[in-house]
Order: C-alpha cells, then structure tokens, then sequence
C-alpha cells in the first residue's frame, strides 16, 4: 500500500482508509478457511465449541451455525461477537490478524505488546539521553 511510512523505531504506520488493489480487503475465504482449520485442530468437536460460545455470549450458537460460518456460501457471515467468542473458546488470534493484515495492521499478544512498549520507552529514552548531553555540551 502507497501511504505506508516507519516511525522512529520501525513501526510501519499507514493511511488505513487508502488502498491501490481492488478486491484487496475481501479477506472472507481466507476467514472461512482459517477458522474452519482451527476448530477441526481443536480436541473438542464443534458441538462443544458451539456449546462453550453460547454460554460465553448467553445465547445460541449451534453446530450447525458453526459449519454455515466456515462453509464457502458467501452468504453466511459471522457476526463480530461470534467471531470474538469462537477465538476465545479456541484459543486463537489469526482470524484477526488476517483482518487486520488487510489494512496494515496486525495483533500483538499481551507479551508482544510489553516488548514493542519497552522498544518505545528506549527511543524515547535514547532521545533524552542525547537531548541531556546536547545541552550539557552548550553549557
């Protein structure tokens, strides 16, 4: 994508709503496939899953509602909190990343996460560092 650019670390940051390719965010078969791979990896069957998701939202999530969400008819889609819950009960980030993939963006787990921190406080600290011995060199 064109309005892609590092920051002071080497973060890529970009204009999420511009895109050069048509078609380039209809991640769906993707999705389907992804989720579909994670559940028949899973040690519970999709009666379980489905079970585990209806008690975690309060409301009905069936196996069959779950083979229609990773079949290739286009016209089933998973709704967000579905997608949000089976992720949970399956242990799972990469639905998420493949969406966010789309836009330039990905996921970071919790660890992931305190390391990119760390990596930004030591730029920020770096920069004061060579601020300090800038002004010490003046004086």
């Amino acid at each position: 994508m064109s309005n892609s650019k590092k920051d002071s670390i080497g973060v890529v940051s970009m204009n999420l709503f511009s895109t050069d390719i048509e078609g380039s965010l209809d991640v769906d078969r993707r999705l389907r496939e992804c989720l579909s791979d994670a559940m028949r990896s899973c040690k519970m069957s999709r009666y379980q899953i489905a079970a585990r998701v209806s008690e975690l939202l309060g409301r009905t999530v069936s196996k069959e509602m779950l083979d229609q969400y990773t079949s290739t008819k286009a016209e089933y889609r998973i709704p967000a909190v579905v997608l949000h819950a089976l992720c949970f009960v399956l242990g799972i980030v990469e639905p998420f990343r493949i969406l966010l993939n789309s836009i330039g963006c990905d996921v970071a787990t919790s660890e992931e996460s305190k390391y990119m921190k760390i990596a930004k406080l030591e730029a920020q600290k770096a920069e004061i560092d060579k601020e300090i011995e800038k002004i010490r060199k003046e004086g």
